[in-house]
């Protein structure tokens, strides 16, 4: 009984510690640069997971807007989508709260 007390204490403290690890390092998805695009709408996209906010820069005039609580899927969907342009105009121009920057 005491090793399995003990071995069962061990396993805690391991988890609390990789607990602890994860909690410390940053999260991969958080942010992502502005990525390039094949698209004659979208010229690039960036994504920042922790606030939710999908940057687009439009390919005419360099317009950049920002769009708030976009869930990771959108954003995901978007960039694997066959016509980006498509995608973001039936998805997303209309349904997220928008700021031209």
């Amino acid at each position: 009984m005491k090793i399995i007390l003990t071995v069962i204490a061990s396993v805690m403290i391991s988890l609390s510690a990789l607990a602890q690890e994860e909690a410390a390092a940053p999260a991969e998805t958080a942010s992502t640069e502005a990525v390039a695009v094949e698209s004659s709408l979208i010229k690039s996209v960036a994504y920042n997971a922790e606030t939710r906010v999908l940057t687009v820069v439009m390919v005419k005039n360099d317009e950049t807007y920002e769009y708030s609580d976009v869930p990771e899927l959108i954003y995901k969907e978007l960039m694997e989508a066959e016509s980006k342009g498509s995608y973001f105009i039936k998805n997303i121009k209309s349904t997220y709260k928008t700021v031209k920057k």
